[in-house]
C-alpha cells in the first residue's frame, strides 16, 4: 500500500511518467478496468487480482506507454 492507499505498483509506475498527466489519466484509466480500483484495499477486497498480478499489470501498462512515446518522439 502506497500513499493516499494507492496500490503500490500503480504508485510507482505512475512515479515513472509523472511529468505526463495525460498518461498517467490513461495508466490509471486501464489499470482500474481490470483491478477494479486503484485503491489497495479495494483490489484486495475485489480479489480480481492477486498483488503479484497487480505489479505485473503496472509493470505491462507502463512499458506500453513509454514504449508509444519511444516510437512517436523518433517520428519527430
Amino acid at each position: 500500500k502506497a500513499e493516499n492507499g494507492f496500490c503500490g505498483a500503480l504508485f510507482a509506475a505512475q512515479k515513472l511518467i509523472y511529468r505526463q498527466p495525460k498518461q498517467i489519466k490513461k495508466l490509471n484509466r486501464e489499470f482500474m478496468d481490470k483491478a477494479g480500483s486503484l485503491q489497495c484495499k479495494t483490489i484486495r477486497k475485489l480479489r480480481k487480482l492477486s498483488c503479484h498480478e497487480c505489479v505485473n499489470l503496472a509493470a505491462e501498462l507502463t512499458e506500453n506507454i513509454l514504449s508509444f512515446q519511444d516510437s512517436t518522439s523518433k517520428l519527430k
